[in-house]
């Protein structure tokens, strides 16, 4: 099952970073401007 852990680590490791991208993305298109970012 695990014969490339290095390949799926780097496929989590991408997935993480493109939820935090989408979810950063839908906070500053629906929270208002006002945290100042």
């Amino acid at each position: 099952m695990n014969a490339l852990p290095g390949k799926t680590e780097n496929v989590k490791r991408n997935h993480h970073r493109i939820v935090r991208l989408m979810l950063t993305h839908y906070a500053l298109r629906f929270t208002p401007p006002i945290h100042g970012h």
